[in-house]
């Protein structure tokens, strides 16, 4: 079952796609409004699903994808994207969707533009593809490496990074609005995440390596601490976190990495999410659920010891956590309660537009 369950400021109402025998798993999710939210993803048989927010109900969108949907991109609401396997691409107008021709059978890994008609899609075997508002174009980047994500702050610079590369090429490819160029990368390590604040104070994580791109070469960060770090979460230059293995986080204030490892705690940990600088919440293994107020971090009682995997809020005192077997639960300033989801699905994410609007996604 793919799961997408909504708050509405009084209850989580479930809403549950696919049959016990076919269930079905969301890989992406992306708006332009409240009212205006798309869902892709898959069923165990392939046969790929688009859902449709519209503010009030979900809805599953005719025709249904062939293939596995893998991400959706937009430009606004008469413009939306989705890429999948096969070299699936299709597009929404606001009115009707209809298949576009990739000239790919490769599987295609995310989707992502700075315009209309300026949009690059990735995946699998080197492919990089270019949609310029007519047609889409194949890149020719003179490798076979499997890129898992593309990111940019822009038409003249985006970014590709790549979980698996050939020895002989580079995992990550910058584009400056003329050329592809593959980038100098001191790592033989698979890459995960990308994230910055502008095109010259980009981060990247993966195994065992975390790197920082000042505009001119990527060099790898000397936290002063070894290990995994899949959670990268930042509001800008001088408040990046990274979440790590064994309860490890660390905190850049634009000049120094600091550990802020917490000895209440050894759960690994994948969210973060901060109302400012004094007030974070990072959440993880075992229910566990770390607050800090900007010196030191403390662990705060859940009631659960259910994983969470995902942290959000509208404020210091409305913040919800997601986790798995339906878990949700919520801080109102004072402690942590327990929601009633009406899922007993894995949560994965949570995120909303107030109080009132918040969804949550999960897996089979």
């Amino acid at each position: 079952e793919g799961t997408i369950v909504h708050f509405d400021g009084t209850e989580w109402a479930s809403l549950t796609w696919g049959e016990a025998d076919d269930p079905l798993a969301l890989l992406g999710v992306w708006g332009s409004s409240e009212t205006d939210v798309f869902a892709v993803g898959a069923h165990s048989s392939s046969k790929g699903r688009i859902l449709h927010y519209d503010g009030r109900s979900w809805t599953s969108v005719d025709p249904q994808p062939r293939y596995r949907a893998s991400a959706v991109w937009g430009s606004g609401a008469r413009d939306v994207f989705v890429v999948g396997e096969v070299g699936m691409i299709l597009h929404y107008d606001g009115a009707t969707w209809s298949s576009m021709a990739s000239g790919t059978f490769e599987t295609l890994r995310s989707v992502w533009g700075s315009r209309s008609n300026d949009v690059f899609a990735v995946g699998d075997s080197g492919t990089i593809l270019h949609y310029d508002g007519v047609r889409w174009s194949p890149i020719a980047t003179g490798t076979s490496n499997s890129f898992n994500s593309v990111w940019g702050t822009g038409p003249t610079n985006v970014f590709v990074v790549a979980y698996y590369w050939e020895a002989t090429s580079s995992p990550i490819l910058h584009y400056d609005g003329s050329t592809w160029s593959p980038m100098s990368v001191n790592t033989t390590e698979s890459l995960w995440t990308i994230w910055g604040t502008s095109g010259t104070d980009v981060y990247v994580t993966g195994h065992n390596t975390v790197l920082h791109y000042g505009g001119e070469t990527w060099t790898p960060i000397d936290t002063g601490h070894s290990g995994n770090f899949p959670g990268l979460w930042g509001s800008n230059a001088h408040e990046i976190f990274l979440m790590g293995w064994a309860g490890e986080i660390l905190h850049f204030d634009g000049s120094i990495w600091r550990q802020r490892k917490t000895s209440t705690t050894y759960s690994s940990l994948g969210g973060l999410w901060a109302n400012n600088a004094s007030d974070i919440f990072a959440v993880g293994d075992q229910g566990t659920i770390l607050h800090s107020n900007g010196n030191s971090w403390s662990t705060m009682a859940t009631g659960t010891s259910e994983p969470l995997w995902g942290v959000w809020g509208t404020s210091g005192r409305d913040v919800f956590a997601v986790g798995v077997s339906g878990t949700i639960l919520h801080f109102d300033g004072g402690g942590w309660t327990p929601m009633r989801s009406g899922s007993s699905s894995s949560l994965t994410g949570v995120w909303g537009s107030s109080s009132t609007d918040v969804f949550a996604v999960g897996e089979a």
